[in-house]
């Protein structure tokens, strides 16, 4: 009972701040008492979603929300921001690496 208290104030918390930024929901995933397993492959189908069209953000209360590690967030940001999707927390605002040497070395491929 309280795990669902707590999972309705998130949902109301990622919705308000996607109802202030103009996103729009398209399918909504709560965690709950989901092991790290069920969450990663959570965020698979985020990504598939992503791929197919259907979505172009993902928004989450927190990264440690759906992250076991620091390294674990930064792989999920990456994989996120090298598709060119947009992934946004509501504690942290959008989240990007900001690596400019991996685009430079895609420009210079390119150019060859």
């Amino acid at each position: 009972e309280l795990a669902e208290k707590k999972e309705n104030r998130q949902f109301k918390y990622i919705y308000d701040y996607a109802k202030a930024h103009g996103l729009v929901p398209v399918r909504i995933a709560r965690r709950g008492c989901m092991s790290q397993n069920v969450c990663n492959q959570m965020f698979e189908r985020c990504l598939s979603l992503m791929y197919k069209g259907k979505a172009r953000a993902v928004v989450v209360a927190n990264m440690a929300s759906i992250s076991s590690s620091m390294c674990d967030a930064y792989k999920k940001i990456g994989l996120i921001n090298e598709n060119g999707f947009k992934i946004f927390s509501v504690d942290e605002g959008e989240l990007k690496l900001n690596l400019i040497g991996f685009k430079e070395e895609q420009n210079i491929e390119e150019k060859r």
